[in-house]
């Protein structure tokens, strides 16, 4: 297993062209792999992260997530098979549930049986991606003899399932190849991922070794930490809302702050939710400062037991290219 790995994760607002570049920059820049979402309706992940295969030679690329509740497992196999084919097995699979509010809600559909759907999900695509005829019912999910018609590079690609619920992080350790841990490095937050991934790890007959932890964690190297605060307090408000809000405790952000945010929110006050996050908070959630004070928390992460970190970037480019730059150039020789 890799140790003090880095990888970057993005949202591709821009034209396709401007994908393939910022991954190409994150190739020659030396990190391990661009993870690219499919939680909103920007354009296809798939299509995208094909597009970059052709375009680089050595930097993995990440599905970072993609759900069963919105793509079918089979599609998802298929798809995934065709994207590793063109990047010489560099691609890695990330599932998850997909965010409630953005995603399921405007397509109507609920969140039922998360951690089955994901575990089913799973066994789906493995078994589809090694090649077999796939039999499987179980009262939610259902194939009956499918096989892909195409033989695949490789018989099998990492699965990482992305969460912040126990539940899912112990189905993490029972099965998965990696976890992508968003937004948890503070206070109690990692020693709570080691253990419900310990746990699942135990029921799997499982080494936690074996399992690639990944910090998915906002990052934003700034000379000028006050401004850059004030400026994601909004992106703050979001993540206190999908919550969990014992995750949200866990990681030290105050009581009165994680209740005054989800009231403004319900009663529909949007600024008022916003004005309740205080500096501290986004410090809990956030990785904001110098290259000495990113590098020194990057470190914690690291003696806490995380494998890898993943920057998160959000933004315009150019603060998100500039991040990418002199975390590369400023902090990742720290780890040498």
């Amino acid at each position: 297993m890799q140790r003090h790995g880095f990888d970057f994760a993005f949202i591709p607002a821009g034209l396709v062209s401007e994908t393939v570049e910022f991954v190409q920059l994150g190739e020659r820049l030396g990190y391990r792999c661009a993870w690219i979402p499919d939680q909103t309706f920007h354009r296809d992940p798939f299509v995208l992260l094909a597009m970059c295969a052709h375009a680089t030679n050595t930097i993995g690329l990440g599905l970072g997530i993609t759900s069963p509740f919105t793509r079918l497992p089979v599609q998802i196999a298929r798809a995934a098979g065709v994207v590793d084919e063109i990047a010489g097995g560099r691609f890695r699979l990330g599932l998850g549930t997909a965010n409630v509010n953005t995603v399921l809600t405007p397509l109507g559909i609920e969140l039922k049986n998360p951690v089955k759907r994901l575990r089913n999900a799973a066994t789906i695509i493995r078994r589809l991606i090694a090649g077999e005829t796939v039999e499987f019912q179980d009262g939610v999910d259902l194939v009956r003899g499918v096989k892909l018609d195409f033989a695949l590079s490789r018989p099998s690609i990492p699965i990482y399932i992305g969460t912040r619920g126990p539940k899912t992080l112990e189905l993490a350790g029972e099965i998965a190849d990696g976890v992508l841990v968003e937004s948890l490095f503070n206070a109690g937050g990692m020693p709570h991922v080691l253990d419900q991934l310990q746990s699942g790890a135990n029921r799997g007959r499982r080494f936690l070794g074996d399992i690639d932890i990944v910090a998915w964690q906002l990052i934003q190297v700034t000379d000028d930490a006050i401004s850059a605060i004030q400026n994601q307090k909004a992106w703050v408000t979001r993540s206190i809302q999908v919550g969990p809000p014992e995750a949200m405790r866990r990681i030290g952000i105050e009581e009165s702050v994680i209740s005054g945010v989800l009231e403004a929110i319900q009663r529909g006050d949007t600024p008022g939710a916003v004005a309740r996050v205080t500096d501290d908070t986004v410090r809990c959630l956030m990785m904001i400062g110098d290259p000495e004070t990113i590098a020194e928390r990057v470190a914690r992460v690291f003696e806490m037991g995380a494998n890898t970190v993943t920057l998160l970037l959000l933004g315009p480019m150019d603060a998100l290219r500039n991040t990418l730059i002199r975390f590369a150039n400023e902090v990742m020789p720290a780890f040498d």
